[in-house]
């Protein structure tokens, strides 16, 4: 295993000890087989990406996963779709099964999806709620030390990318496979990850005003805090819409 996906999936390991000790404290409503959060847009990081990109590269049908994780991206990889009309849509993940019980990848799912609990009742996660808001854990801290890695990794000092998963996943195995035909075919015509992250954030803009002063993005707080994402980027975040993610998880506002 690539040495930086050892290193995540320890994190990961270290991590879920600590929220494990958080969610006695707590009912939360997540269960197998609910797979609501499973429908949104969700942004991963570099290490999360190649973790979860060595893992299908194992799969002896790793040529179907890249077709559906291409397909995804041609679908809805640009910046113009927002995590509102995806959810609406509701397209599952690609790595979640069939009957959408089962996610493929559960034991290497990113922070996004893996430290996301809700504790309001778990009819209240239905694309059908339309008015009611649904209330999640926070655990931004645990969240930002996934930032904190993918930052530390980044050559040069350069930012750390966070973009789509499909994307990024399909990137990564790219990236460990380098000289593999198939997948560099699949790659072609794709935006890079930091490419899909530049037009988001040039998007930012035209969105602004949707959410009221007083709201914010916690997962975007949270890698503010991480101090991956520098402040004075995002001084007018606290206008954001939901449609602006970074790096967002299964998270609806």
């Amino acid at each position: 295993m690539h040495k930086v996906c050892e290193i995540q999936l320890a994190l990961y390991q270290h991590l879920d000890a600590k929220v494990s000790e958080v969610l006695k404290q707590f009912k939360v409503s997540c269960s197998k087989g609910c797979s609501e959060c499973c429908k949104q847009i969700t942004t991963v990081m570099l290490p999360e990406g190649t973790l979860i990109a060595e893992v299908v590269l194992t799969w002896p049908t790793w040529r179907k996963w890249a077709g559906k994780l291409r397909k995804w991206c041609d679908q809805f990889a640009g910046p113009e779709v927002t995590r509102d009309s995806y959810f609406n849509a509701q397209v599952p993940c690609p790595f979640l099964n069939h009957n959408g019980e089962v996610c493929r990848i559960y034991e290497y799912r990113p922070s996004a999806c893996r430290y996301l609990y809700a504790v309001s009742p778990k009819e209240m996660c239905s694309a059908n709620n339309k008015t009611k808001l649904i209330s999640y854990l926070n655990l931004h801290e645990i969240e930002a030390q996934s930032w904190k890695f993918a930052q530390d990794v980044q050559p040069d000092g350069t930012l750390a990318v966070a973009a789509p998963l499909p994307l990024m996943v399909l990137t990564c195995m790219g990236m460990l496979q380098p000289q593999n035909k198939v997948i560099f075919e699949l790659l072609e015509g794709l935006p890079t990850p930091g490419e899909w992250m530049e037009k988001t954030i040039q998007n930012m803009d035209q969105f602004k005003g949707e959410f009221s002063p007083q709201e914010s993005d916690p997962i975007i707080d949270a890698a503010v805090k991480a101090g991956v994402i520098p402040e004075d980027i995002y001084e007018d975040r606290h206008q954001r819409s939901s449609s602006f993610h970074l790096y967002d998880g299964p998270h609806r506002s």
